[in-house]
C-alpha cells in the first residue's frame, strides 16, 4: 500500500509538472508570436509605435484563435467580447469621463438628460459607507417607502445573495429591474438599544420619477419668507421648469433664496447657462469653454434675471459636479466680488452676505470635474462620451480635480440627518439669510 501511494504521489508530481511545463510552454511560444510578428509587453506600454492598424490586425488574430481553438464554445458572446473590446480601448485614455456605452447604458444617460429623471426600481438612493452599503434617502410612495426601508438600513444581501464583496454600483445594478418584477432585500436596522435586528422584505418595482426642479417656501427667525430651489440635474427642460417654479416663489413675495445643488452631478452646458442666467444680470460672464475642434466660447448669462435682486445661499456637496460647479463659481464671482481667489483654498471664506456681496457658497468641498463631454452615437451601435474641452470660471480658474471650497463649511452628519431630519448645511443657509434680511429691513 505504502509504494502505491508512493507511485500515486510520485505520477501527482509528474502530472502537475507536465501541466507546468505545458502552462510555460504555451506562455513563451506565445510571446515569441507576438514577439516576432508584433509588440512584446514592454514594446506595448511605449504607446506610440502600436497603430490603429496593428490594434486591427491583433483583434482579428484573437478573435480567430478564439473562434477556431477556445474550449468552452457555447459560453462565447462575441457580442459581449466587442463591446468589452471597444470600451478597454477608450479606457486606455485614462480619463474616467471619457467612456464607450453598450446601446441599454447610451439610452438611460440620453433619458437622464432629456428631463426628469425616470427609471425603474425601487426608489432608493444607495451609498457606499464604511459600514457598508447603505439607503441614503427614500422616494416618497416608492416601493422601498411602501415597504418600510428606512434611510441608514445597511443592505446584507440581494435576492438572497450575500453583497458584501461588491461596489454600489453593481448593488444598484442588482436591484434595478423591469416594472412588475420583484427584488427580495435582507437589511441591518440598528434598533433602540444600539444593537441591530435582521429586516426581510420583497419588493415589487416600479417605474420611479425624480423631478430635475424641485421648490418651497422655508420661515427664516423673523418670520421672512426664503425661497428654496432644489436642482437635482441640468436637463433639457429643467430651465423651464425652473421658471415655472421662480414665478410661484415670487408670488409669494419671497425675500431670499436658497439654491441646492448638493448631489447635483451635472448634465447639459446650455441648460446650466440657462439656469444661472436667473440669478445673474444679463451679459454677465458664466464660464469659459476651450475646445480642440470647436470655436473657444465665453458663455454669457442669457437675461433670465428673475432673482439677481435678492440674497442668496447656494448649498453644495461631495456630489455636486460640473454644471453644478460652474454656477456655483459664476454666482460666487459674480455676486460676491474679491472671492475668485478662494475657489481652490483650504478652509471658508466665512464671507457675509451684505451689499457688495449677495451670493455666498455653504456646505463641503465639490467634487471637481473640469471638463466637457460630447455624447456621439456610433453607427454600429452605443454612443461614445469624450472629454472635448475644459471649463474655467470667468475670472479663468480651473477647479479640475480640486472641487470648490464653501464660503462657510459645513460637513452633514449622515446618521443624525437620518434620524433626527436635521439639515445641519439647510439650517446654517437659513440662518445666513436671516442675518441679512434683519439688518437689511
Amino acid at each position: 500500500m505504502r509504494k502505491v501511494d508512493g507511485l500515486g504521489f510520485f505520477w501527482g508530481i509528474l502530472v502537475g509538472l507536465g501541466i507546468m511545463s505545458l502552462f510555460f510552454l504555451s506562455g513563451w511560444g506565445g510571446y515569441r508570436l507576438v514577439k516576432n510578428e508584433y509588440l512584446s509587453g514592454e514594446d506595448y506600454l511605449s504607446g506610440d509605435d502600436f497603430s490603429l492598424d496593428d490594434t486591427q490586425k491583433a483583434m482579428e488574430e484573437i478573435y480567430s484563435l478564439v473562434s477556431s481553438q477556445y474550449y468552452f464554445t457555447g459560453d462565447v458572446d462575441k457580442t459581449k467580447m466587442a463591446r468589452q473590446a471597444i470600451a478597454s480601448f477608450v479606457n486606455g485614455l485614462g480619463d474616467p469621463f471619457s467612456s464607450y456605452l453598450p446601446p441599454l447604458q447610451a439610452k438611460e444617460l440620453e433619458d437622464n438628460i432629456s428631463g426628469d429623471e425616470s427609471i425603474e426600481g425601487i426608489g432608493a438612493m444607495l451609498s457606499q459607507t464604511e459600514k457598508g452599503i447603505i439607503i441614503e434617502e427614500v422616494v416618497h410612495s416608492s416601493p422601498a417607502a411602501q415597504v418600510g426601508l428606512m434611510p441608514l438600513d445597511i443592505i446584507v444581501k440581494v435576492n438572497g445573495t450575500g453583497i458584501q464583496d461588491q461596489n454600489v454600483q453593481e448593488v444598484v445594478q442588482l436591484i434595478r429591474g423591469p416594472k412588475g418584477t420583484s427584488v427580495d432585500l435582507t437589511v441591518m436596522r440598528m434598533n433602540d438599544e444600539g444593537g441591530f435586528e435582521i429586516i426581510e422584505k420583497t419588493l415589487i418595482r416600479d417605474t420611479i420619477v425624480i423631478p430635475s426642479v424641485s421648490s418651497k417656501i422655508l420661515s427664516g427667525d423673523q418670520g421672512q419668507k426664503i425661497g428654496y430651489i432644489g436642482l437635482s440635474v441640468f436637463a433639457s427642460d429643467t430651465d423651464s421648469r425652473l421658471k415655472k417654479e421662480i414665478t410661484k416663489l415670487l408670488d409669494e413675495n419671497i425675500q431670499g433664496v436658497i439654491l441646492d445643488v448638493r448631489g447635483n452631478g451635472g448634465g447639459l452646458l446650455p441648460e446650466s447657462v440657462s439656469v444661472v442666467s436667473h440669478f445673474l444680470k444679463q451679459g454677465s460672464s458664466v464660464t469659459k469653454a476651450k475646445y480642440r475642434i470647436y470655436n473657444d466660447d465665453d458663455y454669457k448669462a442669457e437675461g433670465g434675471d428673475m432673482l439677481s435682486h435678492l440674497p442668496l445661499v447656494v448649498i453644495t456637496n461631495g456630489y455636486s459636479a460640473s454644471a453644478s460647479e460652474i454656477i456655483a463659481l459664476a454666482l460666487r464671482e459674480n455676486r460676491c466680488p474679491g472671492s475668485t481667489s478662494l475657489s481652490v483654498q483650504e478652509q471658508g471664506s466665512g464671507s457675509v452676505l451684505g451689499e457688495d456681496c449677495t451670493a455666498v457658497l455653504v456646505g463641503e468641498r465639490t467634487f471637481g470635474k473640469g471638463t466637457v463631454q460630447s455624447l456621439q452615437n456610433l453607427q454600429f451601435g452605443g454612443s461614445l462620451k469624450l472629454t472635448v474641452g475644459k471649463w474655467f470660471s470667468p475670472s479663468g480658474i480651473s477647479i479640475h480635480e480640486l472641487g470648490i471650497l464653501p464660503d462657510y463649511i459645513v460637513e452633514l452628519n449622515a446618521e443624525e440627518y437620518y434620524g433626527s431630519g436635521n439639515d445641519a448645511q439647510l439650517e446654517k443657509a437659513e440662518e445666513l439669510l436671516s442675518q441679512y434680511l434683519t439688518m437689511n429691513r
